[in-house]
């Protein structure tokens, strides 16, 4: 191997294999580089893989897309390891070599995050099909088979689980569980598929006796998963743990899906189903703090997607869209960023250019004034900014608990706009600050002296140049110790983040 073939190799033994196998099988971290050992071809689809990867870090600190990088090395390096694999397999297309088949099914897995990574889902899933023609031609069945040797995992990445046998002796323990859930799973795929492709003009009540069935199902497992792991969740060890919270928001999940496919009307009714939902996903995040930025294993996207979409209450879909933004990664084709901003957009109360902080949120809109060019975003009034506050305290000093309480919210917001938008507010001054109003009776006495006594406009610019604003008039002082923070015109972007 070359320098650069050692490199990429290191880079994905010690980093790409530990990240892409944290919530799934055993395959990445003992097959794949078993097989580099022996298999050429492996080895530089191994190679190209952990090129490309380095090639999306890059790009992602450098503030680009990775397939915009025409001549980015390591990119160009990672497609022609990819091609020689591709050129090694072909080669042997007519051998009888019984290990043929397994190399081809994971060269084939490797081409399918090679293509996720670069946003080519017609290629990923185009591989994805002959992979799966493959294991029909064999005569593999779709059935789940025992996870009991590494090579068994193999096919077990590729089937659909559409039929799984349940033993009643292991149905408490973690397999037990385990197999149950994923007879549900099949069994709420088939409902689903078959309410998704119902002929027109036919409708769905002949299937509403196996949407309640499967509801008690659902229902079921969630009791079944709760009482099994309140009982041994002290005994298991981290990864196990992660494993098991898991199993938790996946059976949850299933309920969700079949009450978001069958047309019983409004989802009023399950909007609790909807939050207690995304207090498992939250529960989750906020245990296992270490996360990958990419994994072919099934995580909490699927879960918030469903909750983004489809929850009944707006602030649940923003709680949902905020998680989506404060954990960037894939999760096979799902795209965290891509569904956060396809969220926002289906939130009826959205407008482009939208800014989403935490629960600010309103339209943009641009003003030409006397000082230059100004960008707003409009929300809902609060109250006094803390200069004013502080000038009502004794020396114009406010009282150290009250600094304390204002300091420790602003570090929320500063560190959010860090993490998520990669800038720094550079600019957090008192009459930067508003202080939160928590009653909104303010407002209606504010509306009332306008009424009674309004405010002269002023006017700047003539014609089309023309600006109209009217002075503010001054609201009740408010201690509730919740700051705004605001004047956003000196932020800066941090070098080696993401925009």
């Amino acid at each position: 191997m070359t320098s650069d073939d050692r490199r990429c190799y290191s880079y994905f033994q010690f980093y790409v294999a530990p990240e892409i196998a944290s919530f799934t099988l055993a395959v990445w971290r003992k097959l794949v580089l078993q097989m580099t050992e022996t298999e050429p071809a492996v080895l530089h689809a191994v190679i190209g893989f952990s090129a490309l990867s380095q090639s999306v870090s890059a790009a992602c600190k450098a503030q680009k897309h990775a397939i915009s990088l025409k001549y980015d090395p390591w990119r160009q390096f990672g497609l022609e390891q990819l091609g020689r694999s591709f050129a090694l397999l072909s080669r042997r297309h007519s051998s009888h070599d019984p290990q043929l088949v397994q190399v081809t099914l994971l060269c084939c897995l490797i081409f399918i995050v090679c293509d996720l990574l670069q946003h080519q889902y017609n290629h990923a899933f185009n591989h994805l099909q002959n992979g799966i023609q493959i294991l029909s031609e064999l005569g593999y069945g779709r059935a789940l088979m025992p996870q009991v040797s590494i090579e068994e995992e193999l096919p077990v990445l590729w089937l659909p689980k559409e039929k799984s046998a349940t033993h009643p002796s292991s149905k408490c323990s973690s397999q037990g569980l385990r197999l149950t859930f994923e007879s549900l799973r099949s069994s709420v795929f088939k409902f689903t598929t078959d309410l998704v492709f119902l002929p027109e003009g036919q409708s769905a009540t002949q299937y509403e006796a196996e949407y309640f069935t499967l509801l008690e199902r659902g229902n079921q497992s969630i009791k079944e998963v709760d009482s099994h792991y309140a009982r041994v969740y002290p005994q298991l060890s981290q990864e196990e743990r992660k494993r098991a919270d898991l199993m938790r928001i996946h059976t949850s999940g299933e309920g969700l899906v079949l009450k978001c496919c069958f047309p019983t009307g409004t989802l009023e009714p399950h909007a609790e189903h909807f939050r207690s939902h995304l207090s498992l996903i939250e529960s989750f995040m906020h245990r296992f703090p270490e996360r990958p930025g990419i994994t072919m294993g099934e995580a909490v996207l699927p879960g918030l997607v469903l909750v983004a979409f489809r929850a009944p209450d707006l602030d649940v879909r923003w709680r949902a869209i905020d998680m989506l933004l404060a954990w960037p990664h894939l999760e096979g084709p799902w795209d965290s960023r891509a569904i956060a901003r396809r969220a926002i957009e289906n939130i009826k109360e959205y407008v482009p250019g939208c800014v989403e902080m935490g629960t600010v949120r309103g339209q943009s809109f641009e003003i030409d004034g006397p000082l230059g060019s100004q960008y707003c975003i409009a929300f809902k009034p609060q109250g006094n900014i803390v200069h004013t506050l502080q000038e009502t305290f004794p020396k114009v000093q406010l009282h150290k608990f009250l600094v304390k309480s204002i300091i420790h919210c602003l570090f929320f917001a500063v560190n959010w706009l860090l993490a998520t938008c990669g800038v720094t507010h550079t600019e957090i001054l008192a009459s930067n600050v508003l202080m939160d109003i928590e009653d909104d009776s303010i407002h209606k006495i504010v509306e009332q002296k306008k009424i009674e006594n309004p405010s002269t406009p002023i006017t700047t610019g003539t014609g089309t140049a023309a600006t109209t604003v009217y002075k503010a008039r001054p609201t009740m002082l408010e201690l509730s110790g919740h700051p705004w923070l605001t004047y956003f015109s000196q932020m800066r972007v941090v070098e080696g983040c993401i925009n």
